[in-house]
């Protein structure tokens, strides 16, 4: 063998050695990139995964506006989504302590198979521990340690066999979740995935609460505590549409303290607000359970009785009247004074099946109250002595006769009424200058009881004699209108509701803000009235309509301003029902 070929065998041999090794190596390599791959595309699913269900828990809470809502979705999401065998969502208390389980799923008449939950005394020491801290609470009951531990790392977490506790932090505290494991094993992407949950539910029990504070406030009056007249239509309107379609009877309690604005002439605005705050206290009592009151303007209240009729209803108000006659009102300066309370009660279906129906019952039935009070009683020691018919029983004689003549009229003096109190209500005008100009509303057209038959009921257009005659309606109004509650406001804006705002109107031909501003409100909710009511001969427009008719003719016939206002009014009537002259 000669040098020359041991040579060549020996660089053979390393070539195919370090051939061999390059191969080798290449191919180490490539498995261990290959590995890189699966595992970074392993990461890249499940970190898809935790953005999928992160984006479903969030979109899930944002279609909620109530905290019960917000978590029963909550709730939901754990189980359905995550895998958990139970969620249970603890309401916190007024300071921020967790107070009970409010909200848990699956719940136990669902039939599914649920794990059971910790005794109840140990779940309210890890619910209340829980929420006093910032970190969610652990709890594995199979481990010989039984304390529960806080949640510090994702890799430490148990698969299955666990409980644990999330504080939902916020200002106040919003409350505590408890979750138990389910059938499904979970894994770090599971736990990891609980601070960005966690952040996403306390923002929406956050938001949710905060709504449920304005709408609160939106319902509710701030002197009384009570609902106020927007709800009460509302809950009304929702008691109507129920008992027609189930034939469940509920009665209407109009109630109005007898000569209020003297309480407040004589002793001022915060001794009257105390004698509307003692009379809203005690229906609040009587209601407890059994019905709904709510103020329903500056000295009126409606209590509504569910499943009461006339006899039960009348025991209500007798009972609230025999409280009245053992309660004495103290005034600053000591003495004693009696609260008189009028009331007026309507029974649905016997006075009415439409909403407006029954508040016009109860509401003539209040004036009957208010008139036989002040024809038979003394008035009371607070009370400033006023000449003439009265107040209340004048009031009622007006109404009557304009539905004696037309019913139309006095349909459209009703809602025109309830149109002009609520875009007074929208615009925030006293309770004082709503009642005004819901008198005046109810009266502006009482001068037609003088105007002849056929022309008050033609059914074509007007020839100008007649329009002079119909013109007349207005001055005859305020020649009619006395002994009311501030009746020379009462008459002016009567007197006014016919002036346009462009000067075109009648009688005076007033122009923009020459018009006194209730007559301004009164023309709209006039308008509104006209146009929206059926009539014998045509049919009444949609409230859609109607409003574009108004908005068409701003700013020449109406004040531009509050027909923008009145827009928000529509929008707010959208689902009740509009009025009609056969209702009266």
């Amino acid at each position: 063998m000669t040098p020359e070929f041991t040579v060549a065998t020996v660089a053979g041999t390393i070539s195919w050695v370090l051939l061999l090794s390059a191969t080798a190596l290449a191919f180490a390599k490539a498995r261990r990139a290959q590995r890189e791959l699966w595992r970074t595309t392993k990461d890249m699913a499940g970190h898809a995964e935790q953005l999928r269900l992160l984006n479903r828990f969030t979109f899930l809470l944002t279609q909620e506006t109530r905290r019960h809502g917000v978590a029963r979705a909550a709730t939901e999401f754990f189980v359905q989504e995550m895998g958990a065998g139970r969620a249970v969502f603890w309401r916190p208390d007024s300071e921020g302590e967790p107070e009970a389980p409010w909200l848990s799923f699956p719940s136990e008449e669902d039939g599914r198979e649920v794990p059971p939950t910790l005794p109840e005394a140990q779940r309210i020491i890890l619910a209340r521990t829980a929420g006093r801290g910032t970190t969610p609470l652990l709890l594995t009951p199979d481990r010989q340690d039984q304390r529960p531990q806080p949640l510090q790392r994702a890799a430490d977490a148990p698969a299955q066999g666990f409980a644990f506790y999330i504080p939902l932090h916020g200002s106040p505290r919003e409350g505590v979740l408890e979750v138990y494991s389910g059938p499904e094993p979970w894994g770090p992407e599971r736990w990891e995935l609980l601070g960005p949950l966690t952040t996403e539910l306390t923002n929406a029990l956050r938001r949710a609460r905060h709504y449920e504070e304005v709408q609160e406030r939106a319902d509710v009056d701030f002197v009384t505590g009570l609902f106020n007249h927007r709800f009460m239509q509302a809950y009304l309107h929702k008691l109507v549409s129920a008992g027609a379609s189930r034939g469940r009877k509920f009665a209407v309690l109009l109630m109005d303290v007898n000569d209020f604005k003297s309480f407040n002439d004589t002793y001022g605005h915060s001794v009257g607000d105390r004698v509307l705050q003692v009379v809203a206290n005690q229906l609040r009592l009587m209601t407890d359970g059994e019905g709904m009151v709510g103020r329903f303007g500056g000295d009126e209240f409606i209590v509504v009785l569910p499943g009461h009729g006339r006899l039960e209803a009348g025991a209500f108000a007798q009972a609230f009247q025999d409280w009245l006659t053992n309660y004495a009102f103290k005034t600053p300066l000591g003495g004693a004074v009696p609260i008189v309370v009028s009331t007026g009660l309507a029974v649905f279906p016997d006075d009415g099946g439409q909403r407006q129906e029954l508040l016009a019952a109860a509401d003539a039935r209040l004036y009957q109250c208010k008139r036989s009070a002040a024809n038979g009683r003394k008035r009371s020691s607070h009370a400033k002595p006023q000449p003439g018919l009265g107040v209340f029983g004048f009031l009622d004689s007006l109404v009557t006769s304009i539905d004696s003549r037309d019913h139309y009229t006095r349909a459209h003096c009703e809602s025109t009424a309830e149109y002009a109190v609520t875009l007074a209500q929208e615009i925030g005008l006293s309770p004082s200058a709503q009642r005004t100009l819901r008198l005046a509303a109810l009266l502006h057209d009482v001068g037609k009881i003088c105007i002849p038959d056929h022309i008050l009921h033609k059914p074509g257009a007007l020839t100008a004699d007649e329009f002079e005659v119909i013109k007349h309606h207005v001055s005859i109004a305020e020649n009619l209108i006395v002994d009311v509650p501030d009746a020379e406001e009462v008459r002016m804006i009567a007197r006014h509701h016919h002036e346009r705002f462009d000067g075109s109107g009648y009688p005076d031909g007033l122009q923009g803000e020459e018009i006194p501003f209730l007559a301004r409100i009164l023309a709209l909710a006039d308008a509104f009235s006209a146009i929206s009511l059926d009539r014998p001969y045509r049919r009444g427009l949609a409230r859609d309509e109607a409003y574009a008719e108004l908005q068409r003719v701003a700013g020449t016939q109406l004040d531009p301003e509050l027909v923008k206002s009145f827009g928000r009014v529509v929008v707010a009537l959208e689902n009740e029902p509009v009025p009609t002259a056969a209702a009266f």
